[in-house]
C-alpha cells in the first residue's frame, strides 16, 4: 500500500494536501466522510490494540467514548451478543447526559433579540434555542435526535442530528451532527462547529453558552 503523509492543508479550504514517497503532491476533498473518519479514530484508545485485554470495563468504557458494537467486536475479538450485553445502561447514560445538556441555560437571554420574544419569562435552554432555530435554518425540527459521549478529558461532546430540508437555508456545506462541548460540573455548554453556532448562537457566534 502506498504510504503518503499529510503536506498541509488547500488555500480553498476544502481539501488536504497530501504528499507520497517521490514527492507527488495529491488533493483530497474534505468530504462528510472523511469527517466521520477522522470523528471515529478520535474516539479510538490510542494505545489499544487488538487482541489486548477486554472485560465489562472496557467495553463499558468504550461504549461511553462513542464506540459502535462493530468497532468493538473488531477491537476485543468478542462476539457481537456478548458485546451488546453492555451496551443498554451505557446508552441510557449517554441519553441522560444529552437531555441535562439541552436544559443548560444560555447566558444573558436579552442578548438574542430572535429568542427573548419566543421565550419571555421562560429560561432559554439549548434545547429551546435549537427547535426554534432549526426551521429558520432549513432543518426539519422533527428529525432532531440528541446523543452524546464521553470525551478523554471527561467532558462530553453532545450532539443534535437532523435532516435538513432547505440546503439553501442551511451555513454553509458542513455536514450535520451540530456538536457541542458539555460541562456537567459546571453546567457550560461550548459550540464545537459550525452548525451548532448557528442553531444556538445567531447574535454573538463567537461567545460560549454558558449556564445562567
Amino acid at each position: 500500500m502506498e504510504q503518503l503523509r499529510l503536506a498541509g492543508v488547500h488555500d480553498d479550504g476544502e481539501h488536504l494536501v497530501v504528499e507520497d514517497e517521490t514527492g507527488t503532491r495529491r488533493l483530497l476533498r474534505i468530504d462528510q466522510e472523511l469527517r466521520l473518519a477522522v470523528q471515529r479514530a478520535r474516539r479510538l484508545p490510542a494505545a489499544r490494540q487488538r487482541g489486548g485485554q477486554f472485560g465489562p470495563r472496557e467495553i463499558q468504557a468504550r461504549f461511553r467514548a462513542g464506540a459502535t458494537v462493530d468497532e468493538i467486536v473488531a477491537e476485543s475479538g468478542w462476539e457481537a451478543a456478548r458485546v451488546r450485553r453492555y451496551e443498554w445502561p451505557i446508552l441510557a447514560e449517554r441519553a441522560h447526559v444529552a437531555a441535562e445538556a439541552q436544559k443548560v441555560e444560555i447566558e444573558d437571554p436579552t442578548a438574542h433579540r430572535g429568542y427573548h420574544s419566543v421565550f419571555e419569562g421562560e429560561p432559554l435552554t439549548l434545547g429551546r434555542a435549537v427547535a426554534h432555530r432549526a426551521g429558520e435554518l432549513g432543518v426539519d425540527p422533527a428529525s432532531l435526535e440528541w446523543d452524546s459521549w464521553q470525551r478523554e478529558d471527561q467532558l462530553w461532546t453532545v450532539v443534535a442530528r437532523f435532516v435538513v430540508v432547505d440546503p439553501a437555508a442551511a451555513p454553509g456545506e458542513e455536514p450535520s451532527p451540530a456538536e457541542w462541548i458539555f460541562n456537567p460540573a459546571n453546567q457550560s455548554v461550548r459550540s464545537a462547529n459550525a452548525w451548532a453556532e448557528a442553531l444556538t448562537e445567531p447574535e454573538r457566534p463567537d461567545t460560549p453558552i454558558t449556564a445562567g
